[in-house]
């Protein structure tokens, strides 16, 4: 497991260290053929804001949660269709 990518974004966004405590990631890259460290991107950006929606919870007097994110799964979650200037590109 590398959250080094998750430490990263959390500490640019000033967030608390101790609320890393409470995420786990599972998973390796390469889950798909790339260049590119697709799924460690899309862990960690999923992982940071689970992990942040629930730090908001917690700001407001509710207890820390924990956050799973498999690798696997949350880069197939960044699959799909999108948009530009309201245009989906050709696959």
């Amino acid at each position: 497991m590398n959250c080094d990518a998750l430490r990263d974004l959390w500490r640019l966004a000033g967030l608390p260290e101790d609320a890393l405590r409470f995420v786990r990631l599972s998973g390796a890259d390469p889950v798909f053929p790339s260049s590119f460290a697709v799924g460690t991107a899309a862990q960690a950006t999923i992982a940071a804001a689970a992990l942040a929606a629930c730090e908001l919870g917690h700001q407001r007097g509710a207890e820390r949660q924990q956050v799973d994110v498999d690798m696997l799964h949350a880069a197939i979650e960044c699959q799909g269709w999108f948009s530009i200037d309201g245009r989906v590109p050709e696959l």
